[in-house]
């Protein structure tokens, strides 16, 4: 009884792992949702509008949820290069509000990031954890800064940070 129980745990968990929020809007014209109303009252959802381009590569937060437990960020990038450039957001990136860093969290979040080729577009959903089982009150967030790693050339020869202000609305 013991083992089946074990296995029923072992596959209910790899089930779970890797599954990407899917109502967070990536900005990509084939995942757009409605994002303006709060699936509860415990969450502030927006539209970001925020940007930026480093080494070649076009970033866009296109909405972002703040949960108690979780921050969600739905982005999407191109990489306006010929070459392949490499950067890892799930893994390295950071939320930063007052005082706090949320680190992001590679199983939790969409597909995003990795050895991307030239001329390639990319969506998904970022999500950075409370630490600690600490809780976020959503409607007391300003601002949030994120720090998305580094992104490297195709040759290594040259890397810059991603960073983002996102001005809580």
């Amino acid at each position: 009884m013991n083992k089946v129980l074990g296995i029923i745990l072992i596959v209910s968990s790899l089930v779970f792992v890797g599954c990407a929020p899917e109502d967070v809007d990536t900005g990509a014209e084939d995942k757009k949702v409605e994002a303006d109303k709060a699936v509860n009252k415990n969450e502030k959802r927006f539209k970001a509008g925020a940007s930026t381009e480093v080494l070649g590569v076009k970033v866009n937060i296109a909405e972002v949820v703040i949960k108690p437990d979780k921050i969600e960020i739905g982005m999407n990038l191109e990489n306006t290069n010929s070459n392949e450039v490499n950067w890892y957001p799930d893994q390295e990136g950071k939320a930063i509000i007052g005082d706090k860093q949320l680190d992001a969290n590679m199983f939790m979040g969409g597909d995003i990031g990795g050895e991307i080729a030239g001329g390639v577009k990319q969506d998904g959903v970022l999500v950075f954890p409370t630490p600690n089982n600490s809780k976020l009150d959503p409607e007391k967030i300003e601002k949030i800064k994120l720090d998305l790693g580094e992104i490297a050339t195709h040759d290594f020869m040259k890397t810059d940070n991603v960073q983002i202000k996102v001005e809580v609305k």
